[in-house]
């Protein structure tokens, strides 16, 4: 496990944003009809986060990319879910977790990005 203070920037980022995402998305199961699905999504984030934050190569690659899938997945279900609300707080509810959902995704393609670019300075050998 690494220190959060020795992690660089696009992973610190994703970790706080995956934490908040996967809170908000466990807190919103209580409010769904059906609440399963919204824990099981908040535990899939949950570890993604924990396996990009403790992995090592390969996690720091797999996890983001899990992250990303689900943060696709949970936008096209705030899209549809929240097409027309009716009140303010679902109104509030829907800007929330799109705006969540987003800064998810620009994280995990900054880790992701981040990861690749400083394995290839690690394994480019100068000729």
């Amino acid at each position: 496990m690494e220190k959060f203070g020795s992690m660089n920037r696009w992973l610190q980022v994703f970790v706080g944003v995956g934490t908040v995402a996967a809170v908000a998305e466990f807190a919103d199961g209580f409010r769904i009809e059906f609440p399963v699905a919204a824990w099981i999504f908040a535990a899939l984030m949950a570890a993604a986060v924990a396996w990009t934050w403790w992995g090592k190569a390969g996690g720091r690659v797999g996890g983001p990319i899990v992250a990303i899938l689900l943060q696709v997945m949970e936008l096209a279900g705030v899209a549809f879910t929240y097409a027309r609300p009716v009140s303010a707080v679902e109104t509030a509810i829907y800007w929330f977790f799109g705006v969540l959902t987003v800064a998810c995704i620009v994280a995990a393609v900054g880790t992701l990005v981040s990861h690749l670019r400083a394995h290839k300075a690690q394994t480019a050998s100068p000729t």
